[in-house]
């Protein structure tokens, strides 16, 4: 179930296992794609995939990570394990980071997993929107079920 004060107008989300877009905010709840919300509510998970798809991959001091690319900030995914090799879901997970000559610093405090999530530290760091149409991740989002990408 989704988080519904972490969504502002413009994220995207699940409606029954469907991307939609949230259209209004209001005290009496969301208003997403023409329909009211309800239960069928879930956050879009991100994944690498996904996110190579609606991002693409640069290169960053030597590795490959999921970008956009504003100055020197990138998306990367971070997983911290266990000595058993159990990931430690909390600690693990996509950041948003740069690079300060040569060194890496953590501008997100902490993890995410979802794209709405995604969307609202982009746009609390640069103030506009990511600018991937919801056609796009639409199309993307059914491509990576039917490949089992997800």
């Amino acid at each position: 179930m989704v988080n519904l004060k972490e969504l502002r107008i413009g994220n995207i989300i699940l409606h029954n296992g469907q991307p939609a877009e949230v259209l209004g905010v209001g005290p009496k709840g969301l208003l997403i794609n023409g329909h009211k919300d309800g239960d069928s509510l879930e956050p879009l998970p991100l994944s690498n995939y996904l996110l190579e798809q609606l991002l693409g991959k640069y290169p960053v001091n030597g590795k490959r990570v999921f970008c956009y690319y504003k100055s020197t900030y990138f998306l990367d995914y971070e997983e911290q394990k266990d000595w058993t090799g159990n990931i430690y879901q909390e600690y693990s997970g996509y950041y948003v980071g740069m690079y300060d000559k040569s060194q890496l610093i953590h501008v997100t405090p902490h993890h995410f997993h979802f794209y709405h999530e995604l969307q609202n530290v982009y746009f609390a760091q640069f103030g506009t929107e990511i600018g991937v149409s919801f056609d796009k991740i639409t199309r993307v989002w059914i491509n990576a079920i039917n490949i089992g990408r997800i």
